[in-house]
This record gives C-alpha cells, sequence and structure tokens, in this order.
C-alpha cells in the first residue's frame, strides 16, 4: 500500500438533510386532490338533502313575494309547503289531503306548534279566488315563519326507524357481550 493515498483521504462527512418544504410537484397534485375530493364529497352530501333545494325555492318566493299578486303568492306557498310537507312525512301521509282535513293535519305534525287551522285558512281561499276578489294577505309573513320552521326542523323519526335503531343496539349489545364473555 501506497502511503501517499491515506494522507490524501478525508474523512466522510454527513449528507445535509432534506427539506419537506418546497413540496415535490407530484405532492402538492395529491394535495390538491384530496382537497377536490373532500369539495365534491360535502357538496354532493349537501345537494341530496331535500332542505337545501327547499331553503332556496322559500328564498326566491320570499324575494319574489312582492311582485307577486296576492294569488300568485298564495299558490306557490301552498305547493313549496305540500313539497316540504311529502319530503318530511312521506307521500303516503299528507298528498291526498285537501281543505280543512289538510290545515289539520298541518296543525298535528307542525314542529312548532303553529296554528295552521286558523291562520293557514287563506291559503284554501285565496289561491282559487277571482282576481277582482278583496284579499286578505296580513296572514303570510306568519305563514312564511312557519313555513321556514317546517323547513328547518329536525326530521320526524317514523316509527320503523325507531324500531330498526333499537334492534340494531340490542344485536350490538349482544355480540359486545358475547365477545366479552369468550374465554381468553
Amino acid at each position: 500500500m501506497n502511503p501517499l493515498y491515506f494522507d490524501d483521504l478525508r474523512d466522510i462527512h454527513g449528507l445535509d438533510s432534506i427539506s419537506w418544504l418546497p413540496l415535490a410537484p407530484g405532492y402538492w397534485l395529491i394535495l390538491l386532490g384530496l382537497i377536490a375530493l373532500i369539495w365534491f364529497i360535502r357538496a354532493g352530501l349537501r345537494r341530496g338533502d331535500w332542505r337545501v333545494d327547499a331553503r332556496q325555492v322559500f328564498l326566491r318566493l320570499k324575494q319574489r313575494r312582492n311582485r307577486l299578486t296576492p294569488k300568485e303568492l298564495a299558490a306557490e306557498f301552498s305547493e313549496l309547503l305540500r313539497r316540504v310537507a311529502m319530503a318530511r312525512y312521506g307521500r303516503e301521509a299528507c298528498a291526498g289531503l285537501q281543505g280543512a282535513e289538510w290545515l289539520e293535519w298541518l296543525e298535528a305534525n307542525d314542529p312548532k306548534g303553529f296554528s295552521w287551522t286558523d291562520t293557514g285558512k287563506v291559503l284554501l281561499s285565496l289561491p282559487y279566488a277571482p282576481p277582482q276578489a278583496a284579499t286578505n294577505t296580513e296572514e303570510m309573513p306568519a305563514l312564511f315563519r312557519a313555513l321556514r320552521h317546517w323547513i328547518n326542523a329536525e326530521l320526524p323519526q317514523t316509527q320503523a326507524h325507531k324500531a330498526r335503531l333499537r334492534a340494531l343496539r340490542q344485536r350490538f349489545w349482544q355480540e359486545f357481550r358475547a365477545l366479552l364473555s369468550k374465554p381468553g
């Protein structure tokens, strides 16, 4: 061995640590993809809820209420109210109801206990009144508040839904107890 070679050799120095930032372009693409995926999932979940659409229609109707005739306003309001009721309770529960029976059903199922039989009579007569008839629309602000409560209230749980949840809870606890009682 040549001693000159050993004198020329130097100690190995450690490499500089690799910095996390700035990230490589591939990581930025993955991050943007995850953000877009989360945004699309959240938008899809919101879009599937009937209350989002009902709120939009409600706000448009509320904005247009001064430009509509009382007859048109009552007709559009009644249609939206019926659509909301069918979305909340199902078509079978309320689609065939008319007149006083419809108002009684609304009052019985109202989430805030609004008096539909007293205040809602304008909805039965006004859409079908002749154009020159005298109209009384003093109840409309109260009706708009009641409809907003219908849209924003929590959804009712049907008896079948409650029974299914009860059965799932019982099954969970049975399996949990069985898991605990198994010898280890």
